[in-house]
């Protein structure tokens, strides 16, 4: 710290110095000859220590002044001790009075207590300046508040509006859907009339090269009527309509059936079916239409995916189901995920049936396993096979789901792949 020595006799000096000895004090003297300019322009000194011979020196007023606009640096007076004086130092502010004649004791008291008040303004002074830097960053937060605030208004406002037009899109699809189906269902059937009636020689004998161009055109109509059926069972469970009629059934005659519609088409791809009913599989209610048209959908891509000569496996057998995630459960998770392995129990405390559909197709990688069941998606096969909308198994998915069941895919990649789906014995009771 810097100490400026203003009009002090050399005696004095020498004492002042003799107690800043040794300290981290520089000592500076102005003679008593010195004018306020030059006083003044050594006023960036720490402590300002003046002798006063009886009255206040008028350059004091203007040092007084400088303080005020800035000056820190700290006065002390030594002089008498006459009332008149005294009052003058307090007038000027000073920081310290010291009497005459002059006390060491004092003096060191004095500036231990200047020292430590100027370290106080320092730590102050930064606290002070921390204060407004955290204020600015407290103004700049809340600033980035209200802009982000500002800015997840704006975001849900075009997320309703993006949602309003997707509701109105999706209305609009289910709508065009509908319509169209309807549309095209009159002219189907009234074409599957005309080739049944050629087909059965009412209108004259055929010829082998005529059944057999009309039989392909009834089996292209066909397929254009299952299309059709699909687009309107899409658009109906979209719309909310999508119903099931639930009766007791025999499962196994059920499926004997589908196998047994699907057997010409087996044959021409020269396809070995195995089906393995497990004669355990009770009779239980579920809608006959709908889990026809599930293991129709599941056979026909099969069927579409097998090469020639290949292999298809048909399996149901009755199992336990322990359902991890109930629909409506507190805590339970919505997402589709395969279910754990069936746990085949020697007691009959069965609760589900288990379908498995197993081929020897090109197989599904497992990065596309998910998508197969979402709308208008097909999995990955050999150009040649690809047809239809992809829609089967979507469709064939919300109807087990829809009888509370769960549908899954295992597959291989060049080595066929598995189709399961599980469909609770007691359905309409509570697992």
């Amino acid at each position: 710290m810097k100490l400026l020595l203003v009009n002090c006799k050399p005696a004095l000096c020498q004492q002042i110095e003799q107690v800043c000895q040794g300290s981290a004090f520089e000592i500076f003297r102005l003679p008593r000859e010195a004018d306020v300019e030059r006083t003044l322009a050594h006023s960036d000194c720490d402590i300002l220590i003046v002798e006063l011979d009886g009255a206040i020196p008028p350059w004091l007023g203007e040092w007084e002044e400088s303080r005020k606009r800035g000056n820190r640096s700290a006065l002390v007076l030594i002089g008498p001790a006459k009332e008149e004086v005294l009052q003058s130092a307090l007038n000027l502010k000073a920081d310290a009075f010291l009497p005459l004649p002059f006390s060491l004791g004092l003096f060191r008291l004095a500036l231990q207590n200047l020292v430590h008040k100027a370290r106080q303004e320092e730590r102050l002074e930064s606290l002070e300046q921390e204060m407004e830097r955290t204020l600015e960053r407290i103004h700049r937060l809340e600033q980035q508040q209200k802009d982000a605030t500002i800015e997840q208004e704006l975001t849900y406002q075009e997320l309703s509006l993006a949602y309003s037009r997707l509701q109105d899109l999706t209305r609009k699809r289910t709508s065009f859907l509908s319509l169209v189906t309807h549309e095209l269902k009159t002219p189907i059937t009234v074409i599957k009339g005309y080739h049944r009636i050629l087909l059965d020689e009412r209108l004259g004998r055929l010829e082998p090269q005529q059944r057999e161009i009309l039989t392909e055109s009834e089996q292209n109509c066909n397929r254009l009527n299952r299309i059709v059926n699909s687009l309107l069972d899409l658009s109906r469970m979209d719309s909310g309509r999508f119903e099931l009629v639930c009766q007791e059934n025999d499962f196994a005659e059920n499926l004997t059936l589908v196998l047994k519609q699907l057997e010409d088409n087996f044959k021409r791809k020269k396809l070995e079916v195995i089906p393995k009913l497990d004669p355990a599989v009770p009779r239980f209610r579920y809608d006959r239409d709908r889990i026809s048209q599930v293991l129709t959908h599941l056979l026909e891509n099969s069927l579409k995916y097998t090469p020639a000569g290949g292999k298809i496996v048909v399996e149901a057998k009755p199992c336990f189901w322990e359902r991890r995630n109930l629909r409506g459960k507190k805590g339970g998770n919505p997402k589709r995920r395969k279910p754990s392995n069936a746990a085949q129990l020697e007691s009959p405390a069965y609760n589900a049936l288990l379908v498995e559909i197993t081929d020897t197709g090109v197989g599904i990688p497992p990065e596309q396993q998910q998508q197969v069941f979402e709308e208008f998606t097909q999995a990955p096969g050999q150009s040649s096979s690809r047809s239809g909308m992809g829609l089967g198994l979507s469709i064939s998915r919300r109807i087990v789901e829809a009888h509370r069941g769960k549908i899954w895919v295992e597959s291989q990649l060049r080595e066929g792949s598995r189709f399961s789906f599980f469909l609770p014995l007691n359905f309409g009771e509570e697992l």
